[in-house]
């Protein structure tokens, strides 16, 4: 047998055994899947959360009698559970006839939540209006608060000064007869008890429970510090990045969430809003925290972030809090005795001195409103 020959029988033969131990692989792959009954995929592939939409009724529709509420879920690997809260009482299935009958006129909110095979969710919230028009408030300014700081984590890395950020926007709201949901770390930094610890289910229900009592008249100030990051989908020119709020419990997760707060989830908890919402947030990648100005409500906020959706924010010792808090709040709006919202954020924005551009604090929206 010439050299030739013997090379490519060498290769043949390699190949043939290469080809064997993957068809090997692939066999007990799909046993596998048979026994569990449930889809399995390389680890390289990412599993995406669910979506979850309400498509019945509409937000902001007046409703009555029997209301049929629908809800499309769908997830790449298959949605587990659907389930539909509204008045209440939380029904599961992706859809409900809700009997309005007694009930008393105002507006209510309709919240969905979808769960994929891996425990991952996303919801959807509407509100709907019983006995009359949505529109107009019903003349009384009320106040509302949602303020969060969390400098210990349950497991990741800790900061220093976001519970100062949180007790200098509690220690400036109340006195302007806010009513406030306080969410923080569990230390005994904050100017009173918190409310609670400041996890994914929390935040969200924060919001949830002020929306459904909040009106056109009124203003919602939602002022958040701690730690933000992004998280990356694809390669090369198609890849795309979701920023998200780390939560307390992030890289834990309790309550069915997993401790991140998506862009997405973010514009979504906000969808149902009618009031004046200023929106304050000093994470890193703060600025793509922008997708609910998408929504059809997007005119009731106004939103400053420390960063934009690719850079940081900063914890500064002088300052005994995040840079952002500092010139926006303590510096502007404390020192500078700033009542336009807009106004600040130009004063605030001409003091911060960034050295990146990325690092450049952002505004979102028109403050046709004061706290």
């Amino acid at each position: 047998m010439n050299k030739k020959l013997l090379n490519l029988v060498i290769f043949s033969l390699a190949f043939m055994m290469i080809a064997n131990l993957i068809g090997f692989s692939e066999a007990a792959i799909n046993s596998d899947s048979q026994r569990s009954n449930i889809s399995k995929r390389p680890p390289w592939e990412r599993d995406n959360p669910p979506t979850c939409n309400i498509v019945s009724p509409l937000n902001g529709e007046n409703v009555g009698g029997i209301v049929h509420i629908s809800v499309e879920a769908t997830d790449d690997y298959g949605v587990d559970l659907v389930t539909i809260t509204v008045d209440g009482y939380t029904h599961i299935g992706n859809t409900y006839d809700w009997d309005t009958a007694g009930l008393p006129d105002g507006n209510y909110l309709i919240s969905a939540e979808a769960t994929d095979t891996i425990a991952q969710t996303s919801s959807d919230y509407i509100t709907v209006n019983i006995g009359g028009s949505s529109s107009g408030g019903d003349g009384i300014v009320n106040r509302f608060a949602v303020i969060i700081g969390i400098s210990d984590y349950s497991a990741i890395s800790d900061l220093s000064y976001c519970d100062e950020d949180a007790s200098d926007w509690y220690n400036y709201l109340a006195p302007l007869g806010y009513e406030i949901t306080l969410l923080g770390d569990g230390t005994s930094t904050y100017p009173v008890p918190i409310d609670g610890l400041a996890t994914e289910y929390n935040m969200k229900q924060a919001v949830i429970d002020i929306l459904a009592v909040a009106d056109e008249d009124d203003v919602i100030v939602y002022a958040t510090s701690g730690h933000g990051s992004e998280l990356k989908s694809g390669n090369g020119r198609t890849a795309t990045y979701q920023q998200l709020i780390c939560a307390w419990d992030y890289g834990v997760g309790e309550n069915g969430e997993d401790g991140k707060l998506f862009d997405y989830e973010f514009a979504q908890m906000w969808a149902p809003a009618v009031s004046n919402v200023f929106i304050f947030v000093d994470h890193c990648f703060a600025g793509g925290m922008d997708e609910l100005f998408d929504n059809p409500n997007a005119d009731c906020f106004y939103m400053t972030t420390t960063c934009t959706a690719d850079g940081y924010g900063y914890d500064v010792s002088e300052f005994n809090n995040g840079k952002w808090t500092y010139w926006y709040l303590e510096a502007g709006l404390i020192g500078e005795s700033f009542t336009d919202l807009n106004e600040c954020f130009v004063w605030a924005h001409a003091n911060y001195d960034f050295n990146q551009d990325k690092d450049e604090p952002m505004e979102f929206g028109v403050a046709d409103f004061t706290l």
